[in-house]
């Protein structure tokens, strides 16, 4: 059953990214249950703007309006691939970034099948260069290694940054050492996560 609020909460809030690649949609639906029951005033998101108790309620709307999608499908006899590839959540347009969509399905997939969440692995890598591009304040930097190969990396704020006060003094022609993150079967599409960056002019 959709909350009241439904309408007016879909369109509000257009950058709203739900990534379900962490866990389970039905582990987020019992926090989004747990968190509207103490009626916050604010909620704050790790990303996007301040919040309020509608926003959580939208959140548990598009949360089961997507499992009823992966079910339908499921009931009509799909293979994962095709599930993967006709799902879509257009009544929250602008909610989700594209290349979340698929992932989403495979994670409900995999929950209405009684399996737990993937394990990824991951991988270490250490990259020394010259920065080519700093965007959007130093979030994501494209770095240049030796042979020639450009790599761009995503700085949060978990990274460590030696070097700079901080990454928005990240600029082109500075020297970069850095440590990131490749996922297996994970495609990269904002850059690979950096862990560790140290810069000098």
């Amino acid at each position: 059953m959709l909350h009241a609020s439904f309408a007016g909460y879909k369109d509000r809030h257009p950058d709203i990214r739900p990534d379900y690649s962490h866990g389970t949609t039905a582990g987020m639906l019992k926090q989004l249950e747990t968190y509207i029951a103490l009626k916050p005033i604010i909620v704050i998101p790790a990303h996007g703007p301040l919040s309020e108790v509608g926003d959580l309620e939208a959140m548990v709307d598009y949360l089961l309006l997507a499992r009823r999608k992966v079910r339908a499908m499921m009931d009509q006899k799909l293979a994962l691939p095709a599930i993967e590839q006709q799902f879509n959540m257009g009544e929250f347009k602008g909610w989700d970034r594209t290349e979340h969509l698929a992932w989403t399905a495979d994670t409900i997939y995999r929950e209405l099948q009684g399996q737990g969440p993937v394990l990824v692995r991951n991988t270490e890598v250490r990259l020394t260069g010259v920065v080519t591009k700093a965007l959007q304040d130093g979030r994501f930097v494209t770095v240049k290694s030796d042979d020639g190969k450009e790599t761009q990396l995503r700085v949060s704020a978990d990274t460590d940054v030696q070097g700079i006060a901080d990454r928005t003094l990240v600029k082109p022609g500075m020297k970069l050492s850095a440590l990131y993150q490749i996922t297996e079967g994970i495609s990269p599409a904002l850059g690979y996560d950096a862990l560790e960056m140290k810069l000098t002019p």
